[in-house]
């Protein structure tokens, strides 16, 4: 058996900078998902807020338009 070739120092080079670059690239991607996550995270609650405060400003000044439960209709009850 013949001996193995050794690579040549543009292939090693050239093998590295590809290795360094998908490292750097899946850090990016790591990055970008968790900073995606807090971003979700925190505006749930924040636009939560905004919608209940929106609602209640809505019944205050509209108080004709607030849904409450209808008077005098007949309930059913089982068991």
């Amino acid at each position: 058996k013949a001996p193995p070739e050794e690579k040549s120092s543009t292939r090693v080079c050239a093998e590295t900078t590809l290795d360094a670059v998908a490292v750097v690239g899946r850090g990016m991607l790591a990055t970008g998902s968790a900073i995606l996550t807090v971003v979700q995270y925190t505006a749930y609650p924040i636009k939560e807020g905004v919608i209940c405060v929106m609602d209640t400003t809505g019944e205050y000044f509209t108080p004709y338009l607030k849904k409450k439960a209808a008077t005098n209709v007949p309930t059913f009850r089982y068991g």
